[in-house]
């Protein structure tokens, strides 16, 4: 082993190696994800009401990466528990979730005094335009069909941060 630079010398396995510099720095230790962070979200909280752990995931990763602070509900319930200690700017909201539904909470959060300039978008599966619809009367001030684009759906945050404003 003598014989061997210090790079190789001082790894534990070949995934090392090949993530580590000629000063034996490891690189992928260093490394910094890349975001684009965006002034008019950074910071700002959200709320991602969505019963399937994947698109949770996929939905904060994307706000994540534009700045924003997010935390994932499973269930309406779960979500009613996170309102106060979390006060969202806006709420990312599945229309279809177990118990109850995210029509019936989106009715209930833009009923009550407290909650009522949260703007709601939500989000589900079925066909853009009926779901609109309902998701507009329901109280949701947007819709996005899944699967959601993240090119544009920081985007569409923002214009209706700066319409709650």
């Amino acid at each position: 082993m003598a014989g061997l630079p210090r790079d190789i010398r001082d790894c534990r396995c070949s995934r090392e190696a090949a993530t580590n510099d000629r000063h034996g720095t490891n690189l992928a230790a260093n490394r910094v994800m890349p975001r684009d962070i965006d002034a008019d979200l950074a910071g700002v909280p959200v709320l991602i009401i969505q019963d399937e752990p994947a698109t949770a995931r996929v939905i904060a990763t994307t706000l994540e990466t534009h700045g924003c602070q997010t935390r994932i509900a499973r269930s309406a319930e779960e979500a009613i528990a996170l309102l106060a200690p979390f006060s969202p700017r806006l709420i990312v909201l599945d229309l279809v979730l177990p118990q109850l539904s995210g029509l019936a909470l989106a009715e209930q959060l833009t009923r009550d005094p407290a909650t009522g300039d949260i703007p709601i978008i939500a989000t589900s599966l079925f066909s853009a335009q009926d779901a609109a619809d309902i998701a507009r009367d329901a109280g949701c001030v947007d819709y996005v069909r899944k699967p959601i684009d993240p090119s544009t759906f920081a985007r569409l945050l923002r214009d209706h941060l700066g319409r709650a404003k």
